[in-house]
């Protein structure tokens, strides 16, 4: 899900400067690998283990979350958050129903997370209710500041010492037969934003780290796509619900000019699940995301200090496919 920030500019801007391991400077080189670790919560999502106030959280790793890094109540006061202050209502208890707990800003002290230790981060806190709980995510700004490396054919989640480790992956990356694509961080909404198009229709699409493929109910009308069952009811952050269909057939994915594995993805209509009205104009945010189903399909890696996204060829992903 899309979820709002609520930190500064200058705090961002903080996070990228406080890096160290174990109190002392970085290593002058090389990429701290962590396992990542999936679930199945309202669709494959990819975790991490960090510890923050001392104390071990699993934490989503979620580019779609327009934020730096959330956790909810009970544990903000865990890991010994400070500075909290109330922002606004946002969260949900359950489907359908706003959190009376609200939306709540402060200040992380300290968090662990491969080998690096991270002081003083600005942290949302809200609540998110999922069956295995959720410990909190770690969010598009977080990803960005920290240059991290996210591995869907290794499975494994990378944090580079330098710039210039991230540049080195890539050039290894790209001599292992990767194909490479540029893609852009969108300020306006916190996203990271890649140009496509579904079967033939060209639209910007978001990269999202967790879950399924989805697809705005009016794209997938222009588009031809024929909606399939209900299969399942969104919930959105702020206490929006309704259909989620399944699309009727397998649709064609071009991503930046690369045929990818195709997908039957999710469709309802994502300015409703926002809480946002419809705009004329077709939008990242609301007209395709290519999540955790995308990504593990391609054998995926997204550099996000070079925001550039690696996928494996057809032939290798669907030689079938590549072959017709």
């Amino acid at each position: 899900m899309r979820l709002k920030s609520t930190v500064s500019a200058g705090l961002l801007g903080l996070l990228s400067l406080v890096c160290c391991v174990g109190g002392a400077a970085e290593p002058a080189g090389g990429i701290t690998y962590i396992p990542l670790q999936f679930r199945t919560i309202s669709g494959v999502r990819p975790f991490i283990d960090v510890e923050m106030g001392g104390k071990k959280f699993l934490m989503k790793v979620h580019s779609g979350a327009e934020l730096t890094m959330m956790t909810i109540h009970a544990h903000a006061q865990a890991a010994g958050v400070t500075g909290m202050k109330h922002v606004g209502s946002y969260g949900i208890s359950k489907p359908g129903e706003v959190s009376q707990l609200g939306m709540d800003a402060g200040v992380l002290p300290e968090m662990t997370v491969a080998g690096k230790t991270l002081r003083n981060l600005p942290i949302s806190v809200f609540e998110i209710p999922q069956d295995p709980p959720v410990d909190g995510m770690l969010g598009s700004k977080w990803l960005k500041a920290l240059r991290a490396i996210v591995d869907y054919d290794k499975l494994r989640f990378g944090l580079p010492a330098t710039p210039e480790d991230n540049v080195l992956e890539d050039q290894k990356l790209l001599g292992e037969g990767y194909i490479a694509h540029r893609f852009t961080f969108n300020d306006a909404n916190g996203s990271y934003q890649i140009d496509g198009e579904i079967d033939g229709v060209k639209t910007p699409m978001t990269l999202v780290t967790v879950a399924e493929n989805v697809v705005d109910i009016e794209l997938a009308r222009e588009a031809g796509i024929p909606l399939g069952p209900v299969f399942d009811t969104y919930a959105g952050p702020g206490g929006a619900v309704g259909d989620a269909y399944l699309a009727k057939r397998m649709v064609r994915l071009v991503v930046d000019g690369q045929t990818v594995v195709s997908d039957r993805p999710q469709i309802y209509d994502t300015y409703a699940y926002h809480g946002e009205p419809r705009k004329a104009a077709r939008d990242n945010a609301h007209s395709v995301r290519l999540g955790a189903d995308f990504l593990l399909a391609n054998q995926a890696v997204i550099d996000f200090g070079t925001n550039t996204l690696f996928l494996r060829p057809l032939s290798v992903t669907d030689p079938a496919a590549a072959g017709k």
